[in-house]
């Protein structure tokens, strides 16, 4: 579980910091039951924010003239909200290759809240990630573990910043091995060296089996 962090939540987007490649989720207001995702790209002088949709149906269904959005995201340290409207889309998916890109008006109210990290343990776990729409299997050893995320060491990235990954890891429980399948979101990228990759990343939509694994995994040296 996570706890709130009392200290003061921040007081625009342009403080939360946010890096290029962030996803972000939005619901258009004339179709409440539909979301979809963009990726942020930056912050233009105050007035707008530039994001790319990720397919073609956020195009069709919410980036339109004058769209009023409900965007939500998170970034490893604070859930954040905000309601915005469409000022221009700019669409070249006709090109090759395809491009489309949008302004959203820069929100007046930001709704944001400090999130705590959960319980970290060191550990030296063999495992290896699969890029979303990738094969490739890249080995990785996590050094890091807590319920909300991991940092993984490996060398090469396994991913880029804002991308998704599959992290797979087997552990033993009750003398059984166990095959551990964790979907995550990469928020952070750096190095310790030349050749040494360090990688934090963030789960999401764990099935509960793998969530129960992952339990274990950080509180069986309690």
């Amino acid at each position: 579980m996570t706890d709130h962090d009392a200290a003061a939540p921040p007081a625009d987007l342009k403080s939360l910091r946010l890096q290029p490649g962030l996803l972000l989720k939005a619901q258009p207001a004339s179709a409440p039951g539909v979301e979809f995702e963009l990726q942020f790209l930056g912050i233009l002088e105050d007035k707008g924010v530039l994001v790319e949709p990720t397919s073609v149906q956020a195009l069709k269904l919410g980036l339109r003239g004058d769209e009023v959005l409900r965007v939500r995201g998170f970034t490893g340290r604070h859930d954040f909200a905000f309601s915005t409207k469409v000022m221009r889309v700019f669409d070249f998916t006709f090109r090759d290759p395809p491009l489309a890109y949008a302004m959203l008006a820069y929100p007046l109210d930001l709704e944001a809240r400090q999130v705590r990290s959960a319980q970290r343990v060191r550990v030296d776990l063999p495992a290896t990630a699969v890029p979303a729409g990738e094969d490739r299997r890249i080995p990785v050893v996590v050094r890091d573990l807590s319920i909300a995320g991991a940092l993984l060491e490996s060398d090469e990235p396994p991913g880029i910043q804002g991308g998704e990954l599959v992290l797979h890891l087997r552990t033993d429980f009750e003398g059984e091995p166990i095959d551990v399948v964790l979907p995550a979101l990469v928020t952070r990228l750096g190095r310790t060296g030349a050749d040494t990759a360090l990688t934090g990343i963030l789960f999401q939509d764990v099935l509960r089996g793998d969530r129960l694994a992952l339990h274990y995994l950080v509180h069986r040296g309690d």
